[in-house]
């Protein structure tokens, strides 16, 4: 991957770094992007999205597997048709462009990781399924 975009790479735009702690720079960014190609993989619920959300981070995601239930297009970030690098671009070019609208996408996605995917969420859903099976008997 690096050396299919070097010259990325060596304009400084793009960095390739291996993290074992990826939150203290993903607070840093004003975007979090996860690309999948729907012939090579499908992404199931990602934890990278997931994170994106926690910071606080408006997701551009390529549409398919999880992703689709884990962003909402134009409320908390963009699905964008995988493999599309124009459309991959122009989301990138709008939120650079609407910061404010941005920054509000990303409060929205925190509030859904916090609702559905917090340890509390997680709690609550366990007790709401025991409570149902103990109704049931």
């Amino acid at each position: 991957m690096e050396s299919e975009n070097q010259d990325l790479v060596d304009s400084g735009v793009l960095e390739f770094a291996f993290l074992t702690d990826v939150i203290p720079e993903l607070l840093l960014a004003d975007c979090g992007v996860l690309m999948t190609s729907p012939g090579e993989a499908v992404e199931g619920c990602s934890n990278a999205v997931l994170e994106y959300m926690a910071c606080g981070l408006p997701a551009i995601i390529s549409r398919g597997g999880g992703s689709d239930e884990l962003v909402t297009h134009r409320k908390t970030g963009f699905l964008v048709t995988p493999g599309d690098s124009q459309e991959l671009a122009g989301r990138l070019r709008w939120v650079y462009s609407h910061r404010e609208a941005a920054k509000a996408m990303g409060r929205a996605g925190a509030e859904v990781v916090r609702l559905n995917y917090s340890v509390e969420a997680m709690i609550r859903s366990t007790e709401r399924a025991y409570a149902e099976a103990l109704a049931r008997g």
